[in-house]
């Protein structure tokens, strides 16, 4: 069962594949190891709204955006309904209420420079199939709020154009 919740952390199989960076530096072959395990997956039914109970609650689709796994998101959106895949972009984790777009916005907020161009697609990309930047998450603070608050002006100025605003 390819959305079963297994180990300690009861997690589906999708969301174990997409957790983790691909490497300091990065290593392309881990990058494409992990889409290969994700197109596995999906390919056999896993679907990528299924939600981990620890340690966050979240699903596969604001995993892969944390990590900016932004390959194995499309690979997702290519198998979801649009709406769903808005829904799942959009969705708000018991835990904190980040959404897929906040953990963009805020992890490009303090990327280092060879990751923000990553991190920007993948938030033309959200957007682009749904993402909203006015979700609040459980501080209140939205995405265009992450974005207006990153530190470097010219890391702002490029997350309020990704997020065409």
């Amino acid at each position: 069962d390819v959305n079963r919740l297994g180990g300690p952390l009861q997690q589906p199989p999708l969301v174990v594949a997409v957790t983790g960076n691909d490497g300091f530096p990065p290593r392309a072959g881990l990058a494409e190891l992990r889409l290969r395990i994700a197109d596995f997956l999906l390919e056999r039914g896993a679907d990528p709204t299924v939600c981990e109970r620890h340690p966050m609650a979240v699903n596969a689709v604001i995993r892969a955006a944390v990590f900016n796994h932004l390959a194995v998101l499309r690979r997702m959106a290519e198998r979801m309904p649009a709406d769903h895949l808005a829904a799942a972009l959009n969705e708000r984790p018991a835990v904190n209420g980040l959404t897929a777009l906040h953990d963009s916005v805020l992890r490009a907020s303090t990327a280092a420079a060879d990751r923000l161009p990553g991190y920007l697609e993948q938030i033309r990309w959200c957007v682009a199939h749904g993402a909203r930047s006015d979700i609040e998450d459980f501080s209140g603070r939205t995405q265009r709020r992450i974005a207006e608050g990153a530190a470097d002006p010219a890391v702002r100025r490029a997350l309020l154009q990704a997020l065409g605003l």
